[in-house]
Order: structure tokens, then sequence, then C-alpha cells
């Protein structure tokens, strides 16, 4: 068996956590600027139909989150990072960047809309280490600075304060000694993935005209998803990588 080295398996970890804890709270940050944490409640229920019956299905478990029972509504801090992005996405007025939801945007563009669309790409292309559940350092360093500064340009969206308070907050995680929790944030990562893996399946079967771009993001999609299929289990790094 592959030995992994404990600074790889930290690297990767660390990567976990941005993208699923630090994305989620940042994403959940954006998400509360556009809709109010006092209007919830009343947004929730005008999108209430238009959201159970989308063409790529939220799951139970995420419409619970939403709607746990008649006339109660959901609390964004609840929400996992692939609810939020999914909602950010369809119930926030937005419009996709010229290359769709699927592919790296142009570098020219510098919209929130972009922004989304790189952070769930830098993911993807993360997303096809995890059977290694290892990252040599030159590659975390590349990543981190990436997916971090994405993040920061969104929070500075909303307010400069508020990405100056963000760019701290990362800059200590890089440094901050790998927790317990990689296993929780590597499932979170797993349907994060998942869903947008299912959306771009269904929007390639429902459009009439398939863009080579498009296309190619979908063969990248398998790719990651076969590698992760020879696996036991995406959960094995418990076994696998313990720091």
């Amino acid at each position: 068996m592959e030995t992994i080295d404990s600074k790889q398996s930290e690297n990767f970890l660390r990567l976990v956590n941005l993208f699923v804890v630090t994305g989620k709270e940042v994403l959940a940050d954006k998400f509360n600027s556009i809709h109010k944490c006092s209007d919830l409640p009343s947004v929730l229920l005008t999108w209430e139909s238009y959201l159970r019956n989308l063409a790529t299905p939220l799951t139970q478990s995420q419409l619970q989150l939403l709607y746990p029972s008649p006339g109660v509504y959901g609390d964004s801090r609840k929400w996992d990072v692939a609810l939020i992005c999914k909602l950010i996405r369809e119930i926030c007025s937005l419009t996709p960047p010229t290359t769709g939801w699927f592919c790296f945007p142009n570098d020219s563009e510098a919209s929130f809309e972009a922004d989304l669309t790189r952070l769930n790409c830098c993911r993807d292309r993360f997303y096809t280490t995890v059977t290694k559940m290892a990252v040599d350092d030159v590659s975390f360093a590349k990543l981190w600075s990436e997916v971090s500064s994405v993040l920061v340009r969104i929070a500075s969206g909303i307010s400069a304060a508020l990405g100056s308070q963000w760019k701290k907050s990362i800059d200590k995680l890089q440094c901050f000694p790998v927790t317990a929790a990689g296993e929780e944030n590597l499932r979170q990562l797993d349907i994060w993935y998942r869903y947008d893996l299912k959306e771009c399946k269904e929007l390639l079967l429902r459009s009439a005209s398939h863009t080579a771009k498009l296309k190619r993001r979908f063969v990248e999609f398998n790719k990651s998803d076969e590698g992760l299929q020879s696996e036991t289990s995406v959960f094995c790094f418990s076994q696998r990588c313990r720091i």
C-alpha cells in the first residue's frame, strides 16, 4: 500500500475544510446579504413551489432543512454548502457567466456569479485527488491561493470590512491544526460535488445545443467520479490518513 506523508494528508484536509466550512460560511454571508434573515420565511414561502419542483430535485434532507414542518421555515445557519450554492443560483436573481455554471469563467469576468463558478470548478479539480487523500505542498499552495482569493473577493463584495475579516481568518486557517471534523467535511464535499454532477448531466440531457466546453466538463466530472467509484468507500481516508 502506498505510504502517504502526514504533511500531504494535512494539506488535503485543510483544503477540504476551506471548501466546505469556510466556503459555506462565506457563501452564507453572501446569501444573507441578498435575502435578509428576517425576510427568509417569506422568501422561502414565495419560492416553495419552485424549489420543490426543480429539474434537478433537492434531496429530501435538503427540503427538510428548508421546510421542517408546515408553516415553519429553515434557518440558513443549518444549511450545508451544497444547499447554499443551489439556493444562490436558483433564488437570488443571478445571471450565469458567459460559460455557464459548470465551466471556468473567462479571466475577464469579475462578477460574483463568475467567482461562485470558479469556486465550484476549483472544487472539481481538487476532487480528483480524493482517492489519494493527499496534496503535495506545491499543489496545496497554488490551490489554497486560488480558492482563498475567490472567497475573499466574494466577502469583499458584501463589504470591505468583511473581506478583510475573512482574509485574516483564512490566513490563520492555513496554519491551524487539523481537527477530527475532517470526515464530516469530506462527506459534505462529496454531497456538494455529486449534486452538481447530477445537475450537469441533466443539463446536457435537456439542452438542444450541447456546447463542446460543457461536454468536456461532463467528461471531467465522470473521470473524477469513476476514480471515486474504485474506492471501497469515500470515507476510507479515516483509516488511510490519520494525522
